[in-house]
């Protein structure tokens, strides 16, 4: 009996208001064409919060397009990204493969590399996406949603011996998250050991 839940990627989105973003590198474009980006720019920022993703991705594209300072910008990178990502993970990749570059400092950094093994797990790329969730780590080490994630990666390539470490350090940052417990269990059933799969069975009567 399997009791690991479905593969959970979340989203770590930076969703900045546009004020926030409007001293870029290459200063501002003039007249109307200022005030049309900045309008992109704000109306896919509320597509994004409204989920309607679709939207924002190209709102996001043309705001990039009548502005090309904001493609050097992370949060729009990496908003742009996370839009992108249910239509076409790939190209969202590539986003965050650039806004790992210009993240301002570790915990952004992280949260690019984290974003960036999301993607690649949903465009079938699961080497890549290993080595992006050790990347985030290597930064993050606490970080229960990324060692969750990849030993839930590892878990759909049949590496139940290299997912029980993952699962388990989820379990150690995050004791009442159940789907790590339950994460656990399933390592454990699979390599045979069913004693200790009940074991992290049971700890879910502590979980919420």
């Amino acid at each position: 009996m399997l009791w690991l839940l479905a593969l959970s990627s979340p989203r770590r989105a930076c969703l900045a208001h546009p004020t926030q973003l409007l001293r870029l590198r290459g200063g501002q474009s003039p007249g109307e064409l200022s005030d049309v980006w900045k309008k992109r720019l704000q109306a896919a920022v509320e597509a994004q919060q409204r989920d309607q993703l679709g939207e924002a991705a190209e709102l996001y594209r043309m705001a990039m397009e009548l502005h090309p300072p904001l493609q050097g910008a992370w949060p729009v990178l990496t908003n742009y990204g996370l839009s992108l990502q249910p239509s076409d993970p790939a190209k969202a990749a590539d986003a965050f493969r650039k806004a790992v570059e210009l993240a301002p400092d570790d915990k952004a950094k992280a949260d690019s590399h984290f974003n960036l093994a999301n993607a690649l797990t949903d465009a079938s790329q699961p080497d890549e996406a290993d080595a992006a969730y050790g990347a985030c780590l290597a930064l993050v080490p606490d970080d229960g949603g990324a060692h969750y994630n990849r030993g839930a990666l590892r878990l759909t390539r049949g590496d139940a011996k290299g997912a029980l470490p993952c699962m388990e350090a989820a379990v150690r940052l995050s004791p009442q998250d159940a789907k790590a417990h339950l994460g656990v269990a399933d390592c454990n059933m699979r390599l045979g050991r069913p004693e200790e799969a009940e074991a992290s069975r049971y700890m879910l009567n502590t979980c919420p």
